[in-house]
């Protein structure tokens, strides 16, 4: 069995995946394979992936119609032969000894993740950032939803090392956007052992689309609609209280208010309307679950006083800096 399986949805991504795989084939541990799932590309990428199997061995390539990345990870999933499995965007790159480091600590101290931190770095960041040193952390068990909450653990899919068998019985979720907090906050509590180190050995390549224009109503329902999927599977498992609370007070101020934010500074009223129904509608999450000047604002938005709930976002933005 391969230790590693290194799965990676690729979508239009030929600027970048030459120098994501490039990072892979640098790694200093090498007991691994690479599943690379082109979600229906229009560029080059698929060629591109071609052309480097020629000279990689360890890589499979996958294709399938577009579904989004979610449904990619289910696909490479199915096919991976690795004990441990790690997520990657395209785009992305990581660090020469992510995966010794990684897989090191996994054994030693038989987790089912082991989490790292992420450097957000421009798009243009130089591939030589791979062989920079860096100092190992001590490794610490965490708890996943508090972990979650305490934002140590990111909600992103990449950045941790999973065990396979984490994803017995998981299926990934159609949902067009917010698909990563759904999966994490469920994995999160599915984990036996999390452990955790403040190294960051994974570079997040950041774009220059501004979230402030691309966030949709389209995307605000789905981040609504991951919270309903998750909260209602947790409530089928019956998971722990302290946990579930630890999720929604984490879904009410890091990813409900942070979309309202993103809103208020927009100042489009119409799209202030939609937050307030998708809210209405939705039975989970409650103004209790936020601090009380994020409370104050919401509050205006859903009675739909929206000029008063942009007066007090502005003033309590200005009162942070």
């Amino acid at each position: 069995m391969t230790a590693i399986s290194v799965i990676i949805p690729v979508f239009n991504a030929a600027p970048y995946i030459e120098e994501t795989l490039f990072s892979l084939m640098e790694q200093t541990w090498q007991d691994f394979e690479i599943v690379c799932v082109d979600d229906g590309s229009t560029d080059d990428s698929l060629a591109q992936l071609n052309a480097i199997k020629t000279k990689e061995p360890r890589l499979r390539i996958l294709t399938q119609a577009n579904a989004g990345p979610a449904i990619a990870r289910q696909s490479g999933l199915g096919v991976a032969q690795g004990e441990y499995v790690y997520f990657m965007d395209s785009d992305d790159f990581l660090h020469s000894d992510t995966l010794n480091r990684l897989y090191e600590l996994a054994v030693a101290h038989q987790a089912d993740w082991v989490c790292h931190r992420l450097s957000y770095v421009a798009k243009d960041h130089p591939i030589q950032s791979i062989y920079a040193d860096v100092k190992a952390s001590p490794a610490k068990a965490i708890e996943g939803a508090k972990g979650i909450l305490s934002k140590k653990i990111s909600i992103v899919s990449c950045g941790k090392l999973y065990r396979r068998s984490v994803f017995d019985d998981f299926q990934f979720p159609e949902l067009s956007f917010a698909e990563d907090y759904y999966c994490t906050s469920l994995l999160a509590l599915k984990a036996g052992k999390i452990i955790y180190i403040r190294d960051k050995l994974y570079f997040y390549r950041q774009h220059d689309a501004s979230l402030t224009g691309s966030l949709t109503q389209a995307k605000v329902a789905s981040i609504f609609e991951a919270s309903n999927q998750l909260f209602t599977t947790l409530e089928k498992t019956q998971a722990h209280q302290s946990a579930t609370l630890r999720l929604k007070n984490y879904t009410a101020r890091y990813q409900f208010y942070p979309a309202l934010s993103v809103l208020l500074r927009r100042q489009n009223l119409d799209d202030l309307a939609h937050f307030r129904d998708c809210w209405t509608q939705q039975a989970h999450i409650s103004l209790k679950h936020l601090t009380w000047i994020k409370r104050w604002i919401i509050s205006n938005v859903l009675r739909g006083e929206f000029l008063k709930a942009i007066n007090i976002f502005q003033r309590y933005e200005k009162w942070k800096v």
